[in-house]
């Protein structure tokens, strides 16, 4: 079970410019609730993270005892570099912390997320947000592949498995989708995202002619084939994520990259109904 983290200890490491700094942040985020964003710059070296860590610290003890759960959500341009910061800012005895790559993964995580106080997760923007026309990786398309066959009922169609398949060698794939465990989905998530998709019903539609133009397996489809599919898939997992930054609960959001804070922004805009949100940019 994870303990209440010990705020005094964490920020007595810290040199009085960043406790100013930490204190100032909080007291705008959640004291005086004067803003939900927050950017701090200063040179390389200056200690923003452990400035991050500080504000992390009070936001989270600030927060313990008014809900169920806290989601860290730290987003980095850079996925090594979001492994090593998301210890670096882990103020827990909880050596294990989550970490993936890709926000639409969610569904094969949160239940593991659901029975935790406090969770730390991380995620590259430029595979998490950047969606629109590309097909993902194939765990991606395994996913959405069987909560819309779940969904949609088109049971085991050659069609759907090929428009699906995208770069994937073809036995490879179809050993991907009988191997995928659909248990492990979350039930809420996909329940929420075949719910959006109720309110796109030209999705089911392009869907359908996707899988008729996909019906007979190809090595090479036509270079229009392609850019559809590709479009089609990069929109479901757009939804997808939408669905899924919906479904984390009071958050802290952080980056640790300037150039990273276009898609936090967008990302935060679909939070406004957690008044507990708050999302800070280090540069």
């Amino acid at each position: 079970m994870i303990k209440k983290p010990d705020e005094a200890a964490i920020l007595k490491g810290l040199k009085d410019f960043q406790r100013n700094t930490v204190d100032y942040v909080f007291q705008q985020l959640y004291l005086e609730k004067t803003t939900a964003r927050f950017l701090i710059a200063d040179e390389v070296g200056l200690g923003k993270t452990l400035v991050a860590k500080g504000v992390l610290v009070k936001a989270i003890n600030y927060l313990w005892d008014k809900v169920d759960r806290i989601d860290v959500l730290y987003i980095c341009s850079n996925a090594d570099i979001a492994h090593q910061n998301i210890n670096k800012l882990n103020i827990t005895a909880d050596p294990e912390l989550e970490h993936t790559s890709r926000i639409t993964l969610l569904p094969l995580q949160l239940n593991g997320l659901k029975d935790k106080k406090l969770n730390f997760i991380s995620f590259t923007p430029g595979t998490s947000f950047n969606l629109r026309s590309q097909g993902g990786v194939a765990l991606e398309r395994a996913l959405i592949y069987h909560m819309l066959k779940e969904g949609w009922g088109f049971r085991e169609r050659s069609g759907a498995k090929n428009l699906f398949q995208c770069g994937k060698a073809k036995d490879n794939w179809r050993n991907d989708l009988r191997r995928f465990n659909p248990g492990r989905i979350d039930q809420e998530i996909k329940a929420s995202f075949l719910h959006a998709l109720e309110g796109k019903p030209e999705l089911r539609r392009r869907f359908d002619d996707l899988v008729e133009r996909f019906g007979h397996y190809r090595k090479f489809f036509a270079p229009e084939d392609r850019r559809d599919r590709d479009r089609f898939i990069g929109e479901l997992r757009s939804i997808l994520a939408e669905v899924c930054i919906k479904k984390l609960d009071r958050t802290w959001l952080s980056s640790m990259n300037f150039n990273a804070s276009k898609p936090c922004l967008m990302v935060k805009t679909r939070w406004q109904s957690s008044p507990n949100s708050s999302l800070i940019i280090l540069a």
